[in-house]
């Protein structure tokens, strides 16, 4: 009795130990799902997958992560989940950490890729390349300071060294150009509000508004009750005038009120009596997407309101055709907040 029990348990274990052996790892079926190229099953099969606390959590993330930035990289949603999957596995692995913010980059989530890259710095501060990923990221965003500040650290390695100096140089340009900004628009606002003080008694003004001494509009700017000075341009060539940075804010309704001025190079500046006035053609004003053609006379202004369609829109002031010969005209631009 007792020999045929030891021959049946023989049975089963000669019969069970084959399967055990051919049972299929997590990394094996993922590697073979990549190699089919097969992203939503992939996906369907792993997206829920929770560490286990051993080797074989980095062995599957580093899979996934292939996945993500190789094959499935095309499809940019299945890309991210993979990749957030991946870097939930291995957090404290630099190369799926990289993958995973490379994914939420291109997917267009700068915001969960920025937080990834600096996870992936944290795991190793002195390697370079979450750095350099980041720097690149920060310097698209217009954020130099920030791309200097991450790559300091590692400004040393040759790898980064290019980088940072490029960092550098674009925050240099960034301070100087902020700076030179604020000095201009303090210069411009002086004077518009002393020229529009003046302008307002004038019967050319076209019964535009004042400015008060707090930077706000009476009567005929900036609706009723005035409003905040904004931002003044300045004289601008009607040619060639741009300003890139106006620090609007996307979605919020402003009014602007132009003023035009043209001088004849061959005598003084040109009288009343010389009727230049534009029709809406030929001085045309762009403020990001927003454009608007100018209708007014020598000296006097026109009021238009306008919503804009981004933050810090760039501004531009362009001649069709009216500045002939030697006229040479100036269009400055006083937008008050609604």
């Amino acid at each position: 009795m007792l020999a045929r029990t030891i021959a049946a348990v023989l049975a089963l274990l000669v019969v069970s130990l084959p399967a055990l052996a051919l049972a299929e790892t997590p990394e094996e079926k993922a590697k073979a799902l990549l190699a089919a190229k097969d992203c939503d099953q992939l996906l369907l099969s792993f997206e829920n997958s929770k560490p286990q606390g051993d080797a074989g959590d980095l062995a599957l993330a580093k899979v996934l992560a292939q996945a993500a930035s190789g094959p499935c990289a095309s499809d940019k949603i299945v890309g991210m989940a993979l990749a957030t999957t991946a870097a939930r596995l291995a957090p404290g692995d630099v190369e799926v950490l990289m993958a995973a913010a490379g994914a939420s980059r291109a997917a267009g989530m700068n915001g969960e890729a920025e937080a990834t890259y600096r996870k992936a710095i944290a795991a190793a501060p002195k390697d370079p390349r979450p750095r350099m990923a980041l720097a690149e990221q920060l310097l698209g965003e217009q954020d130099a300071a920030g791309a200097v500040k991450v790559l300091e650290p590692v400004k040393a390695d040759p790898k980064s060294a290019a980088l940072y100096a490029k960092a550098q140089k674009a925050a240099k340009d960034a301070s100087a150009e902020a700076e030179n900004l604020r000095k201009g628009e303090e210069r411009a606002m002086a004077a518009a509000a002393k020229a529009m003080a003046s302008d307002a008694k004038s019967p050319s003004s076209g019964g535009g508004g004042k400015v008060r001494g707090d930077g706000t509009a009476s009567d005929g700017i900036g609706g009723e009750g005035g409003g905040k000075v904004a931002f003044v341009t300045g004289g601008l060539a009607a040619a060639h005038g741009k300003v890139k940075n106006t620090r609007l804010r996307a979605g919020k309704w402003y009014r602007v009120q132009a003023t035009g001025n043209c001088t004849d190079l061959r005598r003084d500046q040109l009288s009343g009596n010389d009727h230049w006035k534009t029709n809406g053609s030929d001085v045309r004003v762009r403020i990001g997407k927003f454009e608007h053609g100018l209708a007014i006379e020598n000296g006097g202004t026109e009021d238009f309101d306008f919503q804009a369609d981004s933050s810090n829109p760039s501004l531009e002031i362009w001649d069709g055709s009216f500045t002939k010969g030697e006229i040479h005209c100036v269009v400055s631009l006083t937008i008050f907040e609604k």
